[in-house]
């Protein structure tokens, strides 16, 4: 009988401890997380960044070169003047990523910023300097902050 209570015991342990150890949430990218922001993680490139929740049905899109690998962020924008080779969508972040050993080149003039380094990687960061019509009122100081805050490096 004291093996029937002890084992039945151990059952409800090992079951309350795994339903403890499973509590932890994962947010997808395209959903938007309990703190009201979307959380884009790039473990291949070594960064997350997290995004404002204006940010709805962004979309990303890689480039590669020699010396570093860019990628975007768009945003969708209603303003038809908006040149971009994904209809629809402004780009609205570039963070880019210059590969190990590459000769590192931060054009301050053309709106990058050093953002970090790792593990052998530099990493920088482009947003828009002109926000089309649409997003006028959304993008501010305040988000531009938030963005640059809400970058990691893994």
């Amino acid at each position: 009988m004291k093996k029937v209570v002890f084992f039945s015991g151990l059952v409800v342990l090992l079951l309350f401890l795994s339903a403890c150890s499973n509590n932890k949430q994962t947010t997808l990218m395209d959903e938007l997380a309990a703190d009201g922001n979307y959380h884009y993680q790039n473990k291949e490139l070594g960064f997350s960044l997290t995004l404002p929740s204006e940010f709805i049905y962004y979309q990303t899109q890689m480039k590669n070169s020699n010396s570093y690998t860019d990628l975007e962020f768009f945003v969708p924008t209603s303003d038809r003047y908006v040149r971009s080779l994904v209809s629809g969508y402004a780009r609205a972040i570039v963070v880019r990523v210059y590969k190990r050993n590459a000769t590192v080149k931060i054009d301050k003039k053309q709106g990058w910023r050093k953002i970090g380094e790792k593990n052998g990687r530099v990493y920088a960061l482009w947003l828009w300097p002109a926000q089309p019509d649409d997003w006028q009122k959304k993008w501010d100081e305040e988000m531009e902050k938030g963005i640059v805050s809400g970058f990691e490096l893994l």
